[in-house]
């Protein structure tokens, strides 16, 4: 078992909604920065089925579209943007990702918490039934359920979801965003598993600004980043 770590990059505007492109200009950056190679898996979130082609969709997301590179990454490409492993014993050769997943689309998508930072729904409550507000994730497979905690559908859920950010009193330091609304409709997904990165117990946030400003210029948008302890 152990600790794992999954860091998110998120577009940190409620109004944001991917273009046809999308997709692709994320693809772009994350092969640039030599993190992927071809994606394993692509997940229609509207249809909730599998693509047969694991290629890179060049059409409007709809509800959402799910990119999954499970190959991963290691050495090199995951020193770059992320520094040195948690552990002092892993040389920057054996630090990796374990896999990356890409998500956009129309929906609006919970934010994961972890206990140092606890994004609580006020509206709709988790336990409510409303319609447009889906809190099962049953239909979506691992790992693209991982990417978030429940959805809003595009056009059946009214208005924007009501949240509550809870920082740890202990960790105040890991988030320097005030801004952020506990939800997005696109992100990035970089799982370390147990090659944590040595910034997951401070600031939360990539070292690497330079990559961090490629992900915005390919969303469109401006990054908020959340790391999240599993």
């Amino acid at each position: 078992m152990g600790v794992e770590y999954r860091h998110f990059l998120v577009v940190n505007d409620k109004d944001w909604l991917p273009a046809a492109d999308t997709l692709a200009r994320v693809d772009a950056v994350l092969y640039k920065w030599s993190l992927i190679n071809t994606p394993t898996m692509v997940f229609d979130l509207s249809t909730m089925k599998e693509s047969s082609e694991k290629t890179i969709p060049g059409f409007m997301p709809g509800a959402g579209q799910a990119v999954v590179y499970g190959d991963g990454a290691s050495g090199k490409p995951v020193a770059d943007i992320a520094g040195r492993c948690y552990y002092d014993t892993v040389e920057d050769e054996d630090h990796y990702i374990s896999k990356i997943i890409v998500v956009a689309g129309n929906d609006i998508r919970i934010q994961q918490s972890d206990e140092y930072c606890y994004f609580e729904q006020i509206s709709p409550a988790p336990d409510q039934e409303c319609i447009g507000f889906v809190h099962s994730l049953d239909a979506i497979p691992w790992p693209v359920s991982k990417t978030f905690y429940a959805y809003l559908v595009h056009g059946k859920y009214s208005g924007a979801p009501e949240m509550r950010i809870h920082l740890g009193k202990n960790f105040p330091e890991l988030y320097d965003w005030s801004d952020y609304a506990g939800y997005w409709r696109g992100a990035v997904m970089l799982d370390f598993g147990k090659s944590l990165p040595g910034f997951c117990d401070q600031l939360r946030q990539l070292p690497t600004r330079d990559f961090v400003n490629d992900l915005a210029s390919a969303f469109r948008g401006p990054i908020a980043e959340i790391g999240v302890v599993y």
